[in-house]
């Protein structure tokens, strides 16, 4: 959705007036699936934030889409070797602090 129409009862409550009714899309979240959950919206000076589908109704539809990510796709970031390591030195760290602290007596078992 580019634009949309908030509902009566939303610009009642946001104080918008019927020339400013119909709104622009700011932003929209996005989950795995590519399915939009909520939206930022402006309509006229005003900006509100976090509207449901439930809440607009399309005036103006963008046809983008947002496929999924895959865990399997190639192009997808892969960590560096440096980054793996840099990891596991800090996953050791934590572990030799966490022993050296249950062995200092400063545990009470809580």
């Amino acid at each position: 959705m580019k634009e949309g129409k908030l509902s009566s009862a939303l610009m009642e409550r946001y104080g918008i007036d019927e020339e400013n009714a119909i709104g622009t899309v700011l932003w929209h979240s996005l989950n795995e699936s590519g399915e939009i959950g909520v939206y930022d919206m402006k309509f006229g000076n005003t900006v509100i934030r976090n509207l449901t589908e439930a809440d607009v109704e399309a005036t103006i539809e963008e046809g983008h889409g947002h496929p999924p990510k895959r865990d399997d796709d190639p192009d997808r970031k892969k960590k560096s070797k440096e980054e793996e390591e840099r990891e596991e030195r800090e996953r050791e760290f934590a572990r030799r602090m966490e022993k050296e602290y249950y062995q200092s007596g400063r545990y009470s078992g809580d």
